[in-house]
């Protein structure tokens, strides 16, 4: 029995996420596939268009028989700490063989040459990143020009084109994060079909989700997103449209004005400096939205996805992780009928140190460290959070956390 591992967001889940999971399970022959989705924020520094228990039925309907939560800390952080993160509770499942992600370049030996260098940067190499970093350039930027200068004379290939595209820096910090563990899982690289994690275009049926997103914010229509998403997923969006759906960034843009206004700059808040709170501080007044704040801060060194994280940040009161910690528990959100001994038999059979997996938010007090437990707290807060819009926003009441329970299929 193989088991494939996948990390998404599925936001929302759409026609190229079901090519992955098919896909995946068939290039690794695996009978069963993992996947450790993000809660009720994301990566890119907002709230998820749909709730996390909706986004898990979508997955366990299309193919996925285990979904995992990502915490709030490594979700919504750096993409280095995002798949540290996500492999992390990957590699502690015990039964995981692959790790599968979607890249537009499928060359595994350049990601493990790059993984390995950005894991133990040679002293040239950390001398040329701080070179460009005080240069003014974003990390993401300083990062690029710095490894093209250091493979400038043997490279093969285009690295800067390389390190432009989200899914091969993500695919870089899997490999990574799989090198610092010492794991086993394989990684295995799909070709991606679509434009593009940015690409807003809808020209075939497999659209972005940026596109899918954009087309129904521009439509309000739910028919118009009927061709690029799978009829399951159509038909859960249906059922939440109005409920948990379609859920903004600028429907938390009063709640941050009045979390920047009550709040001095707090040393928990480690990944942000007091230039970014000062460039808070002058805008934040006279702009009418989150994401006009955004626009208003952005600048040469902070590109727009680390600015909207930071004041995520800021507004559930949460810090990045460190990079030397690995989540202590593992929130299920979703699991198919067939697919539950894994988490007994198989689970138990590895020889790895388990960590446990949280069912019942009421039984995670008890078998969970402080620490872990803070960490849990952390989830628990963020997803009432985004409840209250959801009732602000439709007069919807959703269940609290504690009332919640994994959805079986």
């Amino acid at each position: 029995m193989k088991t494939v591992g996948i990390i998404a967001e599925y936001n929302p889940f759409h026609n190229g996420h079901l090519y992955h999971i098919t896909e995946a399970k068939r290039l690794t022959n695996a009978d069963y596939a993992v996947v450790i989705m993000s809660g009720n924020f994301v990566q890119r520094g907002t709230p998820a268009i749909l709730d996390k228990y909706s986004r898990t039925e979508m997955a366990l309907s299309c193919g996925a028989d285990l979904v995992f939560e990502l915490p709030v800390q490594y979700a919504t952080a750096t993409a280095e700490l995002f798949a540290h993160g996500a492999v992390s509770l990957l590699n502690s499942l015990g039964f995981v063989d692959y790790l599968c992600f979607g890249s537009e370049h499928t060359t595994i030996s350049d990601y493990q040459k790059l993984a390995q260098l950005l894991e133990k940067p040679p002293l040239e190499l950390k001398r040329l990143l701080e070179d460009y970093q005080k240069q003014n350039y974003s990390y993401p930027t300083a990062r690029s020009k710095a490894l093209h200068a250091f493979l400038d004379k043997e490279q093969d290939w285009d690295i800067l084109s390389f390190l432009s595209k989200p899914n091969t820096i993500l695919g870089i910090a899997y490999l990574q994060a799989l090198l610092r563990l010492h794991s086993n899982i394989t990684p295995v690289i799909l070709k991606r079909t679509d434009k593009g994690y940015h690409s807003f275009e809808l020209e075939n049926s497999i659209a972005s989700a940026s596109g899918i997103r954009k087309a129904y914010q521009e439509q309000q229509s739910l028919h118009s997103l009927s061709g690029y998403i799978p009829a399951p997923v159509f038909s859960i969006l249906k059922k939440q449209e109005r409920k948990t759906f379609p859920i903004e960034i600028n429907d938390f843009s009063s709640l941050l004005y009045y979390k920047l206004h009550s709040n001095p700059p707090k040393e928990q808040y480690t990944d942000i400096t007091m230039d970014f709170w000062n460039r808070i501080y002058k805008s934040y007044s006279y702009c009418t939205s989150f994401s006009q704040l955004c626009d208003t801060i952005k600048c040469k060194n902070l590109v727009y996805s680390s600015i909207c994280r930071n004041l995520l940040h800021i507004l559930l009161d949460t810090s990045a992780p460190d990079k030397k910690d690995i989540p202590g528990y593992l929130r299920l959100l979703g699991f198919k009928k067939e697919a539950s001994w894994l988490l007994n038999a198989k689970r138990q059979a590895s020889n790895r140190p388990l960590i446990p997996i949280i069912t019942k938010v009421a039984d995670a007090k008890k078998i969970l460290s402080t620490k872990e437990y803070t960490l849990f707290e952390e989830d628990i807060k963020a997803s009432h959070l985004y409840y209250h819009i959801c009732h602000e926003k439709f007069g919807c009441c959703v269940k609290p956390e504690h009332q919640q329970g994994p959805i079986i299929l």
